[in-house]
C-alpha cells in the first residue's frame, strides 16, 4: 500500500528565550516525490519546534486518506503521538 514517509525536526537556542532563535522542517516523500517545507520564530521551545514541523508537514498532506509513517529524533513527538504521554503544554499543537 502506497504511504507518504514524513521526516521531521526542530530546534531552538537557548530554549525558551525570548530572542533565542527557533527552527523547524520536515521532508515529505510519496512515490518518489519529494517535498520540504520549514520555518523559523522566536521565543519558543524546542518541543514547540519539533510538533510545529510535524503539524505542518500534516497540513502539506491535501489527500487525508493515504497512511503517513513519520520519523522524528524527538521522543517528546514520538511518545504524544503514540498515546504514551498526558500533554499539558502546547495543546494547541
Amino acid at each position: 500500500m502506497d504511504k507518504i514517509t514524513v521526516y521531521t525536526d526542530g530546534s531552538a537556542l537557548n530554549n525558551g528565550s525570548p530572542d533565542s532563535g527557533c527552527g523547524w522542517a520536515c521532508k515529505l516523500i510519496y512515490r518518489g516525490y519529494e517535498k520540504m517545507k520549514s520555518g523559523s520564530d522566536k521565543g519558543k521551545t524546542n518541543n514547540v519546534m519539533e510538533m510545529t514541523a510535524v503539524l505542518q508537514a500534516m497540513r502539506a498532506i491535501t489527500d487525508k486518506s493515504i497512511p503517513v509513517e513519520v520519523f522524528s529524533d524527538s521522543r517528546y513527538v514520538v511518545e504524544t503521538l503514540n498515546g504514551n504521554f498526558n500533554i499539558k503544554k502546547n495543546t494547541e499543537l
